[in-house]
């Protein structure tokens, strides 16, 4: 999996995620759009854009990824990651880390299956 900065977009206004017209999302119209029907989709009608924040967050550290390096991909000083995820380090220190590319492909299995598709790798 490459590392999150060799996948950003190369854009002089810092925007990572724009609209097809290359401005600013209009955070209720994605949510409307986009992310409602994507977490119908995923079966988690409950989740919120946070929820996936902090799910990322955790994945990262139980990858063993680098403090400092998730809160530069968050935004966040290494400080605010270690007071919010303090937990998810010391359990990531006792269990076996993740392979992030293996779970998400199982995980699409996984969606794929439960769905009666066929299931390409």
């Amino acid at each position: 999996m490459q590392h999150f900065d060799e996948t950003l977009p190369l854009r002089v206004d810092g925007l990572i995620c724009v609209s097809r017209a290359g401005t600013p999302l209009n955070l209720h119209n994605w949510r409307m759009r986009v992310f409602r029907s994507a977490r119908e989709a995923a079966g988690v009608p409950w989740a919120t854009p946070y929820t996936g924040r902090h799910t990322y967050i955790s994945l990262q550290i139980h990858a063993g990824i680098s403090p400092v390096t998730i809160a530069a991909i968050a935004g966040n000083s290494p400080d605010v990651i270690w007071k919010h995820y303090a937990r998810e380090f010391e359990r990531s220190r006792t269990t076996k880390h993740v392979d992030l590319e293996a779970a998400i492909v199982a995980a699409r299995r996984e969606v794929r299956e439960s769905r009666g598709r066929t299931v390409d790798a």
